[in-house]
């Protein structure tokens, strides 16, 4: 039996602020690497400070309780902890990137390379050799990080009257096997370290590109509307987009290299669609707008699409739209999904698998069948 625990964050120096941003260091959901100590978690304020706290809610340093203050003139609008180091990345809307090491306790950061825009998108390398960002002017802007945990700026793009919405960093090998390393003209000296792909708005439409550290980018394809969200497909090497009037896109590479869409499914409601790898192969979509309050299930290996329900509540006064679903998050550890429901109640599904086999003149059991739901818990 799984059992939960709720600890407050005890955030002085941040007034009646709420928080509006939050991230969890990565060796915190992956107790096998204990080399960085015990998880943390990074918060945002309204304010505009940020703290950095222990997985009990204290201040992980209690004679600086905050990291940065709320007096800066700006707020934070990104912030992602590096993959295996724990340093912190901070995003702000007047276009400062900063850094943040738990080791010196000290704030680097410049505001030359996105000055007076908002960052919008921030996205480390799986290996943690480079930061991408982006920002609502529609520049995109590669970092690395110096010896003194300094951001360093690599290189960067400029798409015109546009804004950058989302970008993922693919594996090395599935961006290699889609050609991306010959449009790069890896030659001699000049080899590119990291792949990613990017997306835009420009003109009402979403624009979905590629661009590496040593200067190549290029557009690959087009949707109608713009991005709300973009996965990547590790293995299978397929880009996922969903846009604002609810079409989930999966696109793959052809022979020739030119990108091209295998299929596109209607979702139920327009908006601000969530979307997360549940098991492999398999996402979970959720909208807010949704009155069905389920959290839909599509598997790109074999094609079988369902949907998970949470619970009524007991409570039977409470107004029923406060159980739509306005975030999910997947645990691939213990094989949990987590729905959060617009009242505040988290709905847990876990993934047992279904049976191997069932006995004669019995029904083949339903895709959902292999999720248990777990009890819920209020936050």
């Amino acid at each position: 039996m799984a059992v939960y625990f709720a600890n407050k964050i005890a955030a002085p120096g941040t007034g009646n602020a709420s928080p509006t941003l939050l991230a969890w260091s990565q060796h915190a959901t992956d107790r096998r690497g204990g080399v960085n100590g015990s998880p943390m978690v990074a918060v945002a304020f309204e304010s505009g400070a940020v703290g950095v706290y222990t997985e009990e809610g204290e201040p992980l340093d209690s004679k600086s309780n905050i990291i940065a203050q709320g007096d800066r003139g700006s707020i934070p609008t990104e912030i992602t902890w590096h993959p295996t180091l724990p340093l912190l990345a901070i995003g702000w809307k007047n276009g400062k990137v900063s850094f943040w090491s738990v080791t010196d306790r000290r704030l680097n950061e410049d505001g030359t390379v996105h000055e007076g825009q908002e960052v919008s998108v921030m996205q480390w390398s799986l290996d943690g050799a480079r930061l991408i960002t982006g920002d609502t002017n529609g520049k995109v802007a590669v970092w690395k990080v110096d010896s003194r945990n300094r951001p360093v700026h690599v290189i960067q793009y400029q798409e015109k009257n546009a804004r950058v919405t989302h970008v993922v960093v693919p594996p090395r090998a599935d961006a290699e096997a889609c050609g991306a390393a010959e449009a790069a003209g890896n030659v001699g000296d000049n080899v590119a370290s990291t792949y990613f792909y990017y997306a835009i708005s420009s003109g009402g439409r979403g624009v979905v590109c590629r661009g590496d550290d040593v200067g190549t980018s290029a557009h690959l394809y087009e949707i109608e509307t713009e991005a709300v969200a973009m996965l990547h497909y590790d293995g299978a090497m397929h880009l996922v987009t969903v846009s604002l009037n609810s079409m989930l896109y999966i696109h793959e590479v052809a022979q020739e290299g030119n990108w091209t869409c295998q299929s596109q499914v209607k979702l139920p409601s327009e908006g601000a669609t969530k979307v997360v790898w549940a098991t492999p192969g398999t996402l979970a979509v959720c909208n807010e707008k949704d009155p069905s309050c389920a959290v839909r299930m599509f598997n790109l290996t074999n094609g079988v699409n369902y949907a998970l329900t949470p619970p009524q509540h007991r409570d039977g006064g409470r107004d029923p739209s406060g159980r739509r679903l306005t975030c999910a998050a997947y645990n691939a550890g213990t094989a949990v999904l987590a729905c959060g429901q617009k009242d505040g109640h988290v709905t847990m599904f876990r993934f047992l698998g279904l049976p191997q086999s069932t006995k004669p003149g019995e029904e083949e059991p339903a895709p959902e069948d292999a999720w248990q739901t777990m009890a819920g818990v209020d936050v």
